[in-house]
């Protein structure tokens, strides 16, 4: 019976993927070429990798086009809809916003509003929901041309306020709504208003509906979002006279993971990874002069595993991290190609993390030199794809009494990636020097004060389940269909592998996380627990909406310091991280969940609801 099952499951996986390659999901007529230079190229080997990028990439690096949609009349028109696009060497099919394979880059400062329309024009398409069992009411009407727009890490509403609209069952306007679902052929009005006190830093915003944020966002449904202005007491980093003074010429980076099968499409969750990309280009080139200073503004923007970077021969000076000015310059080292093996040391990013770094190119650096940033390898326990791939080896064992995977035995599948260039030419540099850390204490937002162990042990003392545990888990169990609640199993239909949060997978209606606003009349502040678990423990990026929260990290110096963020990656052992967190502002429903974007489709996804009484 075990080994049936297990057979029950590999059959309906292999009917999924099927269904999730019809080709009347495409919509309009296929494109001659498509699929033109779409084989993969082995990531685990470094030559053919570096054939590849000799062969397809080294562009000049483009920014994203720019637009500050902050009236109605200069409104941000996003377009969702199939296009045929050069993804380095592979003519491909995908979903896009405007037919491109990054989105533009939103400006707009503390107090402005960003008014948005979303049109989605991609055809009606019926799909099988990636969750089993799907959420309740999901399972008739699902398809991967449902959208929405999310605003990754704002303090912004997560609800508009206007009634529902009877005709549509939506808002007429709308905020920060992930949990409402845009069909083929809908268009959505949003406005979402930016508060006067917002911090400015470096965002991003995406496609974000249950069951198809994977296949979207891999496509390349994602742009920046950057807050300006306001100056230091925002923590506007441009008004660090040494930042500001290079501002025009600083380098917005989209990190892109596209998950595409070998006919340049990506209409399933199981599509096999590509190389990186930064806006859409391969491994473009920056041209630096020596001495020269630029501000880059890095945002994991992949679906699926985690990356540590470090520039050849030169620090990267970072200065604020999620969007947040950190304060202070932390400076990741260049690495010792010949002594890799772990992240310690090196610039990490988990997908949904940003990071804004300074470069500062030697003064004695030589036109026609050339500096790479890479992508390394990582070692088992910190390449999500690894333990993806144990984990499914590890389902294999339990279900089928297979020998199990020993540690050691498997490869990330990536060795050493180069993600950019930077060449030198010819040319006096501007002379700019790095901010010092006394200025940079001056840069820091206000509304952002550090949650202190008084204000968690006040909150506590008033209401003591104010703090929470939250547990992001795989394991093979059977979930019921309406509640979400699942239990460990070993046999039946019913029985596979399971993406969970607390023991249930996602439903619109149970298991909500509820929050007060306030307690004894000051915002809440708690301390929660996040780990992971499950049949195999592994690291997953966990990501809360609206509210950042703080948590702690052992910097190169040595020392382990507090710092704001959005998104954070668990410990891959199983063990407990504390994050702190403060509730400000804004009530409503909105979600929390792991940013490995198929494990939230899969059910790794919880609402959160923030009660003003």
């Amino acid at each position: 019976m075990v080994i049936s099952t297990f057979m029950n499951w590999v059959a309906i996986c292999v009917m999924v993927a099927g269904l999730l390659t019809v080709s009347d999901a495409l919509g309009d007529a296929t494109h001659s070429n498509i699929g033109d230079g779409c084989e993969y190229v082995d990531l685990g080997d470094n030559d053919a990798l570096a054939s590849y990028i000799n062969a397809f990439g080294g562009e000049e690096f483009a920014n994203p086009s720019e637009i500050r949609p902050t009236s109605e009349d200069n409104k941000l028109v996003l377009v969702v809809t199939y296009h045929v696009v050069e993804v380095a060497s592979c003519t491909a099919k995908l979903r896009t916003y405007n037919g491109k394979l990054v989105g533009p880059t939103i400006r707009a400062s503390p107090g402005d509003t960003l008014y948005i329309r979303l049109e989605n024009a991609l055809p009606p398409a019926k799909h099988v929901h990636p969750q089993v069992p799907p959420p309740p009411g999901h399972a008739h009407h699902f398809g991967f041309n449902i959208t929405n727009l999310h605003t990754h890490g704002l303090h912004v509403a997560p609800e508009g306020d206007g009634p529902i609209n009877p005709e549509t069952g939506r808002r007429d306007v709308e905020s920060d709504n992930v949990l409402l679902e845009l069909q083929p052929g809908e268009n959505q009005e949003y406005q979402i208003e930016i508060p006067e006190d917002h911090a400015a830093g470096t965002f991003w915003y995406h496609a974000h509906v249950h069951g198809g944020t994977s296949v979207q966002v891999s496509s390349g449904m994602a742009g920046a979002l950057i807050i300006d202005g306001g100056g230091k007491r925002h923590g506007d980093l441009d008004a660090v006279p040494e930042i500001g003074a290079v501002a025009e010429n600083e380098k917005v980076m989209v990190i892109q993971q596209n998950w595409m099968d070998a006919n340049g499409e990506t209409e399933a969750i199981l599509s096999k990874r590509r190389p990186e990309l930064i806006n859409g280009q391969l491994a473009p080139v920056i041209k630096m002069r020596a001495g020269e200073l630029q501000r880059w503004r890095l945002i994991h923007a992949g679906v699926k595993e985690n990356l540590a970077l470090s520039l050849d021969d030169h620090d990267l000076h970072e200065v604020a991290a999620d969007g947040i000015s950190l304060g202070r310059r932390v400076a990741w080292p260049s690495v010792d190609l010949e002594n890799l093996g772990s992240r310690d040391g090196m610039l990490f990013l988990a997908p949904g993390y940003r990071s804004d770094v300074l470069v500062k190119i030697s003064p004695d650096a030589q036109p026609g030199d050339v500096y790479f940033l890479r992508r390394h390898q990582l070692p088992e326990d910190q390449s999500i794809l690894a333990m993806n791939t144990r984990l499914q080896a590890t389902f294999t064992s339990a279900l089928t009494a297979a020998a199990a995977v020993e540690p050691g035995d498997l490869d990330e599948g990536s060795i050493n990636q180069i993600l950019l260039q930077v060449k030198i030419v010819d040319g006096a540099p501007i002379e700019v020097d790095l901010p010092s850390n006394e200025v940079l204490a001056e840069v820091v937002p206000e509304e952002l004060v550090d949650i202190t162990q008084e204000e968690i042990n006040r909150t506590t003392d008033l209401d003591p389940d104010a703090n929470r545990s939250i547990s992001l888990s795989f394991d093979i169990a059977a979930c019921d269909a309406q509640t979400g609640v699942c239990a460990p199993c070993q046999s039946g239909d019913d029985c596979g592998p399971r993406y969970m949060v607390n023991g249930k997978q996602f439903t619109m209606d149970n298991g909500i996380v509820p929050l007060r606003l306030k307690t004894g009349g000051e915002w809440t502040a708690s301390e929660w627990k996040i780990s992971s678990g499950g049949l195999l423990p592994a690291a997953h990026p966990f990501h809360i909406h609206v509210n950042p929260f703080q948590v702690q990290r052992t910097e190169p110096d040595g020392i382990t310091r507090w710092r704001w963020k959005d998104t954070w990656l668990t410990y891959s052992d199983g063990s407990e991280g504390t994050l702190r967190m403060r509730y400000r502002v804004f009530t409503g429903k909105f979600v929390l969940h792991c940013h490995i974007l198929d494990h939230e489709d899969r059910g790794m996804m919880s609402i959160v609801e923030i009660i003003d009484k």
